[in-house]
């Protein structure tokens, strides 16, 4: 995939369509290790109303971001913390323990980075959050319904709209997210964006990490704003960011914000590569229909 042609909402929309196609052509084909069977075909037809659907809104925030909030891009990024390491070793445990000291660190929770990256979209929200506390939060006790319901069950990576995730998936909005070869498993199209440092070019990582800082500034700015009730000028906590995905990212990272600092979790390869591959398999028999069964 191209990311040097920058990150708007045409060439994100360009990238996904481009995904979508070779997802569909490939399965279709039945010439690799999956297969285009109904289930799938749901899939597929959930992620392309989903995924543009996210975009769109999500870029909507943006242009308003910039109307409404022009400051943000003042928004300075200090001593930002980045939990490495591979994948299975303890990075969500360790995350989630950290992210619960409000007042030191901050960092984004599933349902900011899927509905709420601009902005505007998180102080609206923040406010219609007031609206259903004044009326007994029946829409709170919805979102808890289906946290328990949906979300909570899963045993390999537990989740939830409320708990902090890693923020790989705020390049979802913009088709630049390794981790969407979980949905879409096209390990060839996402290589180069696997061995991000290694192996793609430098304008398109320059691309996605001056997209990904813009992020980060977006959350720091809300966060401020929310908490201080209008004001951007106190002093934000340290932003928190746990990905497995950063491990072979450490250059751009370092380049992009030459004051950070990383936690490296270390887990016996023995227990973490099974581990990981157990999860991956499970990702992939639930949205894609692969041919080996487990």
């Amino acid at each position: 995939m191209d990311f040097s042609s920058g990150m708007g909402l045409l060439q994100s929309l360009r990238r996904f369509c481009k995904l979508f196609r070779n997802s569909l052509s490939k399965e279709f084909a039945s010439n690799g290790n999956f297969y285009l069977g109904a289930k799938r075909v749901f899939v597929l037809g959930g992620s392309l109303i989903f995924f543009p659907s996210i975009c769109v809104w999500t870029h909507i925030g943006f242009w308003l971001d910039d109307l409404l909030f022009p400051d943000w891009r003042n928004t300075r990024v200090s001593t930002p913390c980045f939990i490495i390491g591979n994948a299975r070793s303890g990075t969500t445990w360790f995350h989630r323990i950290l992210a619960k000291d409000c007042k030191n660190f901050t960092c984004p929770k599933t349902w900011e980075i899927i509905f709420a990256q601009s902005i505007t979209h998180r102080l609206m929200f923040h406010k219609l959050a007031k609206v259903d506390k004044a009326l007994g939060e029946p829409v709170s006790k919805l979102i808890n319904w289906v946290d328990n319901k949906l979300l909570a069950k899963s045993t390999v990576h537990p989740m939830g709209l409320m708990k902090a995730e890693e923020d790989e998936w705020l390049m979802t909005q913009v088709c630049s997210c390794q981790l969407m070869a979980l949905i879409f498993p096209l390990i060839d199209v996402f290589h180069d964006l696997i061995w991000f440092d290694k192996t793609l070019e430098k304008k398109s990582r320059k691309a996605i990490m001056v997209h990904y800082h813009e992020c980060i500034k977006r959350h720091l700015y809300a966060h401020r704003f929310i908490s201080s009730e209008g004001k951007t000028d106190d002093i934000s906590p340290i932003y928190l960011s746990k990905n497995p995905t950063f491990t072979l990212r450490i250059a751009s990272i370092h380049e992009e914000f030459p004051d950070a600092q990383f936690i490296v979790m270390v887990r016996n390869p023995y227990d973490a590569i099974p581990s990981m591959v157990s999860y991956i398999q499970k990702c992939w028999h639930v949205f894609a229909q692969p041919k080996i069964e487990r």
